[in-house]
């Protein structure tokens, strides 16, 4: 398992060569959020035009960098992709805000997300890791496991 925030900045290799031909700037999550789908890079040198890398591309994700197989033209619907960071309850209420995600490398599954419930809350109670949550045109829906109402918490 590795932290979705940790891909961001990592450098793409060509595995052919171990060249550095891009830099990750984002991470593409699939429509219900469930899934990485692929990566948003910047190719290197001069330019620096935006390249989308599927996630059946990564041939090796290590810890400082990855290797990638092809690097394709990023789609027009992943070119202004802005994913709201905030997360809902079943019922509509806000909870908080998604501020990191646990990513299973071997299937690209996202397996957790990482619920704040603001600075605050964040330095008395700490963060909480949900489980249950899908993506939604506002952002995360997410339900909360028995016990952690974050009005209730101690």
């Amino acid at each position: 398992m590795r932290r979705l925030s940790r891909l961001t900045g990592l450098p793409v290799l060509d595995p052919g060569s171990d060249r550095r031909v891009a830099r990750v700037e984002r991470p593409c999550l699939s429509a219900d959020g469930q899934f990485l789908d692929g990566l948003a890079v910047r190719l290197t040198g001069f330019g620096g035009r935006k390249r989308y890398l599927p996630f059946a591309n990564i041939r090796l994700l290590g810890e400082v960098s990855l290797q990638a197989s092809a690097l394709l033209p990023l789609p027009a619907e992943r070119r202004e992709e802005e994913t709201s960071p905030r997360v809902y309850g079943t019922a509509g209420e806000l909870l908080g805000w998604a501020t990191d995600a646990l990513l299973d490398e071997s299937d690209g599954r996202i397996r957790a997300l990482e619920l704040s419930f603001g600075y605050i809350d964040d330095l008395r109670r700490g963060r909480l890791w949900l489980r249950d949550f899908v993506r939604g045109p506002e952002g995360f829906v997410a339900s909360l496991p028995d016990g952690s109402d974050p009005h209730t918490r101690t």
